[in-house]
């Protein structure tokens, strides 16, 4: 009785197919009317879950058919054979096709290495969690501005609150950069430290490998260190003595009291040298000093919503109680995982190589299609000889498997050194808490890797081959009929996804190399060639505040400076566009004469910075308007200023800000009177915009830290020996750091883009140069199927132009369906480069229309040497090789 759903025998319609895929039309008859009679028995036969176990464990059964038998293999490559058979055969049969073997295994190494290598850095930073106990309940702590609420450190003084008030959190630590000179054994060295206050290493979690941490008494005497892990390699050659040891910082000892193992860094820096105990400084007793970071641990139970709500009602009282330093201030957390930075960015490498390993698997079974194809007589054979539909499917799976395996394990081998390659190619491009490496979890992602590439290059040529109908096979004209046809396509199609795939990879690519280009093109504001610069600290407990140690100090080396010959212009200033290394920071300021621009309760800000005279013409930033910071800018002379354009626009519209006051912390107080504009200078970055900027005489507002441009024709060497020798002269116990020419300034502040670019260019030349490979074997293996047309064509009158004419079209046709694809693709895709982008659009109109060009070109030359083969066919000959 037929009904619905079911064939006429009651087997549902989707067992009847799968049965006839297993063991083949010839004996799916009689398989289904075993199934019918057994139906006729008690229930549950007969139901439709019954048939679909019947059928299930009829394919398993099949499968293990497969198992060696030597007494049913007499035709081990037919009918029988079991999976070390396969397997062996697999190898025998790439013996014969070598360079196909070693095409696929190329384009697999290729693609499975670049995956694993972007893979195990999006692990480290990613996935893993911070390396610390409990990373889930660490939280950053900050304050936020009263305009925006854009996060700032804390202050001491206000940390010192935070932690006698805090219920929320349990444990609170902090930290700040400090360098200090390390001396008392051959030249003075300059060495990264950071101060810690109390609890900092509880709140982590972490312990000294070696000797401890800090105690409360070394917390107040600061008479501590302890040494990282590459510092004790460096310095002291990994002596496990070296506990106990003095070491001089800014000429006071400091007892090493332990060392922290390899795999810790905090923060994420790798030129940190050590941890001491803080005690601040007195210009750290000053609220206005926000320099602080704080990393704290929730209370058990308690919520990051429910700090907030504390943390902000303390900042209110804060607020009141000091007014002049806190009104409208607040505070917030954050989870610790933002230290890792914005990983967005890796997400679209990992997408980008993610393309190129799908274009590489596209690859493959194009080639694997083709491969069956050609060996349609081979397999009608074994369809012949009794091997049902499913063997067929895993002897050609096997074989699939096998290279994918073989591909997997040299793409893992591959990924190693491309790790190593690709940190080594921009070491501060990515943040890495975690050690990159190809570990367990990579190897397991790359397991899971030669799986998904075995079924998806494998799955498609294999059931299509198994579909071949036995007559078609056998039959010598057979081979450009029926199924093989409907390969050819299935084989265009694939090529047509390649080009389409290499398209979306080379738009975003070329959109990064637009937007690099029009980056470097971004006038810095200032002349970086032939300038070089360096950082000085003068240790407080040399040269105190107050007493004009370090005025006179930066004056003497700076007047040394001037008189190498060669120099032609020198200046100190705080710190240097780009932000490499100094004092940098924003500042609240009032204008005197106009107090309605610059409310108590809200007051503007500016990026503050303290220069001595000769900085601006040193760096070549352009006078505007009056006059630049002299020399004669002393503390007792006249309390002046410099602004940039941004201030003169945003305050003064229209007018001019010369001989205006403004005045900085207070707005009390005469102020500074404002005696010159220059331009603007793009301090935070060339993408970044220019922001108001406010510059005070060293002399008239002192820092202890200070960075040197030097302008000269002197070979960079030469110029720096004598930098040191005219610090020696006055102190041999400072030591200059951070010692560079300008142009690699600029050239570190585009280093992350620079580094997305280059590797994305990377994986569009690969997957341009695979899609390529494609379009050239779908196009060359046309020719070659199709010798006896080509062969009749000629013979009945055509030229070997038309017959290039052709196959290019042929070619061509499938690239432009291709190209069309792809940028419908990239205009989809390409919205997710919007943060990497610099002056371009995602849509733009002049990098699509190169990459079309290229890939149209690519295509050509890949189409042209096929092309050029059918037009040598002898038409005498292809018409005798198909007789």
């Amino acid at each position: 009785m037929k009904r619905w759903g079911r064939d006429a025998e009651g087997a549902p319609w989707g067992v009847r197919r799968l049965v006839l895929w297993t063991v083949g039309s010839d004996r799916a008859t009689e398989v289904l009317g075993d199934l019918r009679e057994l139906a006729q028995g008690p229930p549950p036969a007969g139901s439709v879950s019954w048939y679909w176990w019947q059928a299930i464990t009829l394919v398993f059964r099949v499968l293990a058919a497969g198992r060696t038998d030597r007494q049913r293999s007499g035709a081990r490559r037919g009918a029988g054979g079991g999976w070390a058979a396969d397997v062996r055969f697999a190898f025998r049969s790439y013996r014969r096709t070598p360079v196909l073997a070693a095409a696929i295994l190329t384009t697999l190494t290729l693609g499975v290495g670049a995956t694993t290598a972007i893979f195990s850095v999006v692990d480290a930073v990613i996935i893993r969690p911070l390396p610390f106990r409990e990373p889930d309940r660490l939280v950053l702590v900050w304050e936020t501005e009263p305009n925006g609420g854009r996060l700032q450190p804390f202050s001491p003084p206000n940390l010192e609150d935070l932690r006698a008030s805090a219920t929320t959190l349990s444990e609170i630590g902090g930290w700040v950069y400090e360098r200090y000179a390390v001396t008392g054994s051959g030249d003075a060295e300059e060495v990264l430290a950071v101060r810690v206050t109390e609890g900092f290493f509880e709140v982590l979690g972490a312990t000294a490998t070696l000797g401890r941490t800090f105690d409360a008494a070394e917390e107040a005497d600061r008479r501590a260190v302890v040494l990282s892990h590459a510092y004790w390699t460096a310095r002291f050659g990994g002596d496990r003595g070296v506990l106990g040891r003095t070491l001089v910082l800014d000429h006071e000892p400091y007892e090493v009291v332990g060392v922290m193992g390899p795999a810790f860094r905090f923060p994420d820096r790798d030129d940190v040298a050590m941890w001491i105990p803080q005690v601040r400084y007195p210009w750290e007793e000053i609220r206005h000093t926000r320099n602080t970071s704080v990393i704290a641990r929730l209370a058990p139970g308690a919520t990051p919503d429910q700090v907030n709500d504390e943390i902000g009602i303390m900042a209110a009282a804060l607020s009141e109680d000091y007014p002049d330093t806190n009104a409208g201030w607040g505070a917030r957390v954050q989870p610790a995982d933002v230290l890792s930075g914005d990983a967005s960015n890796l997400v679209v490498l990992l997408a980008a190589v993610g393309l190129v390993l799908l274009i590489a698997c596209v690859n493959v079974s194009n080639l694997l299609l083709a491969r069956a194809s050609d060996r349609h007589r081979e397999l009608a054979v074994r369809r012949s000889l009794g091997a049902s539909r499913i063997r067929i499917v895993r002897q050609l799976m096997i074989e699939g498997g096998l290279l994918a395996v073989l591909g997997s394990s040299l793409g893992v081998a591959l990924a190693a050194p491309g790790t190593r390659a690709l940190l080594s190619l921009e070491p501060g491009a990515l943040p890495a808490w975690n050690r990159v490496d190809v570990d367990g979890r990579v190897l397991v992602f790359a397991a899971a890797l030669t799986v998904l590439i075995t079924v998806s290059t494998g799955l498609l040529p294999a059931v299509r081959a198994s579909r071949e109908r036995m007559t078609e096979g056998l039959h010598d004209s057979g081979r450009w009929n029926g199924p093989t046809r409907s390969a050819a396509k299935t084989r265009s199609l694939l090529s047509v996804v390649e080009v389409a795939l290499s398209v979306v990879l080379l738009a975003g690519a070329g959109l990064l190399v637009t937007s690099m280009i029009r980056l470097t093109r971004v006038d810095p504001g200032f002349r970086p060639d032939g300038l070089v610069t360096a950082t000085l600290e003068l240790p407080e407990t040399r040269y105190e505040y107050g007493t004009g140690a370090m005025e006179g100090t930066f004056e003497s080396i700076l007047s040394a400076v001037r008189g190498i010959p060669g120099v032609s212009g020198a200046g100190w200033v705080t710190t240097l566009p780009m932000n490499p290394v100094g004092t940098d920071y924003d500042i609240e300021f009032y204008l005197v004469e106009h107090p309605d621009r610059s409310p108590t309760d809200a007051p503007p800000q500016a990026d503050f910075r303290v220069a001595s005279g000769g900085y601006f013409e040193a760096m070549g930033i352009p006078l505007v308007a009056g006059r630049t910071i002299r020399d004669s800018d002393r503390s007792d002379t006249q309390p002046v200023a410099v602004v940039n354009q941004t201030f003169a626009d945003r305050f003064f519209p229209g007018e001019s800000p010369l001989g205006e006051r403004v005045q900085v912390y207070t707005p009390e107080g005469a102020g500074f009177e404002i005696i010159g504009v220059v331009g603007n200078v793009r301090h935070r970055g060339l993408d970044d915009t220019s922001r108001p900027e406010l510059y005070l005489p060293y002399q008239q507002m002192t820092h202890g830290e200070m960075t040197l441009a030097v302008r000269s024709a002197l070979e960079t060497g030469a110029l720096v020996r004598g930098l040191k020798e005219a610090v020696a002269r006055v102190d041999a116990d400072l030591p200059l750091i951070g010692v560079s020419e300008a142009p690699s300034l600029l050239d570190d502040s585009v280093a992350d883009r620079r580094f997305h670019m280059i590797l994305l260019l990377c994986f569009a030349g690969l997957g341009l140069t695979l899609a390529v490979v494609g379009v050239y074997g779908t196009t060359s293996y046309s020719v070659s199927r199709r010798r006896h047309e080509i062969g009749i064509r000629m013979a009945v009158g055509a030229a070997r132009a038309d017959v290039r004419r052709l196959v290019l079209g042929q070619g061509l046709r499938l690239a432009s369906t291709g190209i069309a694809l792809g940028l419908l693709g990239a205009v989809l895709l390409t919205q997710t480069l919007q943060a990497l982008l610099f002056g371009v659009e995602p849509v733009d109109p002049l990098t699509f229309g190169v990459v079309v060009g290229v890939v149209a070109l690519s295509a050509l030359l890949a189409c042209w040497l096929p092309a050029r083969r059918a037009a040598r066919v002898e038409p005498t000959q292809a018409l005798r090789e198909s007789s």
